[in-house]
């Protein structure tokens, strides 16, 4: 009698187990989100020709490993926004420079900062490119 009970609620957690996981995985493949990037230590900051946006970049480091996060600061209705372009795990530099006014080129990757575009290493494609 209790070996079929522990049997049972052994079984209703394996589910409840292999549930949450698969939620977790499910949510991870989906919603990966650019916004919850690590801050990182400061490297450089790079203005636009025009002085609209400022491009900032960041070394991350962490237990996984080195990235370099892009940061595209504009201003909206007199305010600075922030916002994550560029993300690319394994490599610990970057070098970053305005093409013209809206696309800037980081790591041999261009962005269009209007739209904007967001490169993504995790993603392994990058939006809106621009070639």
């Amino acid at each position: 009698m209790k070996f079929k009970k522990a049997a049972s609620v052994l079984c209703i957690v394996t589910f409840f187990v292999w549930l949450f996981n698969t939620a977790g995985l499910i949510y991870d493949s989906f919603f990966y989100s650019m916004r919850d990037l690590p801050q990182g230590e400061f490297l450089y900051s790079s203005m636009s020709p025009n002085g609209t946006y400022t491009l900032k970049m960041y070394r991350v480091q962490n237990n996984l490993g080195t990235a370099v996060r892009g940061e595209l600061v504009r201003l909206e209705d007199g305010q600075p926004v922030y916002e994550n372009i560029y993300w690319q795990v394994g490599t610990d530099q970057c070098i970053a420079g305005w093409i013209n006014d809206t696309v800037v080129s980081i790591n041999d990757i261009s962005l269009n900062v209007q739209n904007p575009d967001t490169f993504d290493s995790r993603r392994k494609t990058t939006i809106n490119q621009v070639w």
